[in-house]
């Protein structure tokens, strides 16, 4: 079975407080987009693990969520997996955890789990903050620590998204050590349906830490705005910017050893 697991970028994101199991509560608004991995898991012999495309540094998030289940189910079906990386690591676009999501589900059906929707978020819930979104992987305002997840319309719809890798991989625990905590969380449900709000309204926490350790960042935000975009910031923990505008943006002024994508978002 082929599947591909797309990408996500955070419209605003918060950095409430600590919580007392050493994750953050959180306050975003997740948005997927059309930028996707490959995955392809077929029933097998022996459980095996193989990844292309860009590199995969660490244990894989899919082998520790294949090692959980076999944690808490008796003799599951081995399976061969196949995965194409596209979605830079590192980068805040959430592709690891898009890939473990897409794995569990497909795990779920061709190993006949019977994992209920719960059951499923309970799972993601355990195996990172944001793979609970990935179980319905629709646009949602996202709290908690990431686990509680209110469905919203796509507030990029009919605009063009921007996505630029700049090849540098953040650590999310480094970034948390040095983001400074906000009073307040975003009121999403004020400004959402109106983009022109969202420059002066909804920023990302992580901001203020990634620029100062790559100050061409912000220069490249900036300079984003100085050719039209209606919105842009960094995603998630970084480094990925993203920019969103109602035509598609003039590009070849990005260095050319970014990763540069652009879409539609329907």
């Amino acid at each position: 079975m082929i599947c591909f697991p797309n990408a996500k970028v955070n419209l605003g994101l918060s950095v409430l407080d600590k919580r007392p199991d050493d994750f953050h509560n959180l306050s975003t608004c997740i948005i997927p987009i059309p930028i996707y991995d490959i995955l392809e898991i077929n029933l097998s012999e022996t459980f095996r693990f193989v990844s292309y495309g860009l590199k995969v540094s660490g244990i894989n998030i899919i082998i520790k969520t294949w090692e959980y289940l076999n944690g808490i189910f008796d003799k599951i079906a081995p399976v061969n997996v196949c995965l194409y990386k596209n979605i830079p690591m590192g980068a805040g676009l959430g592709g690891g955890s898009s890939d473990a999501i897409f794995f569990l589900k497909i795990i779920n059906d061709i190993c006949e789990l019977r994992l209920s929707h719960i059951e499923l978020m309970e799972i993601a819930n355990i195996i990172g903050s944001d793979c609970p979104f990935f179980i319905d992987n629709t646009s949602s305002i996202v709290t908690g620590k990431g686990d509680i997840i209110s469905k919203v319309d796509n507030p990029f719809a009919g605009k063009y998204i921007t996505l630029i890798y700049p090849q540098i991989n953040i650590s999310t625990k480094n970034a948390f050590s040095f983001v400074k905590h906000n009073s307040s969380a975003t009121d999403y449900s004020a400004i959402l349906d109106n983009e022109l709000l969202w420059r002066n309204h909804i920023s990302n926490d992580f901001e203020e830490f990634v620029f100062s350790e790559h100050p061409h960042l912000l220069k490249l935000k900036n300079k984003l705005y100085q050719h039209n975009a209606l919105y842009t910031s960094l995603t998630g923990s970084g480094s990925s910017l993203y920019a969103i505008s109602e035509k598609e943006m003039d590009i070849s002024w990005i260095d050319k050893s970014y990763f540069v994508q652009q879409r539609y978002m329907g």
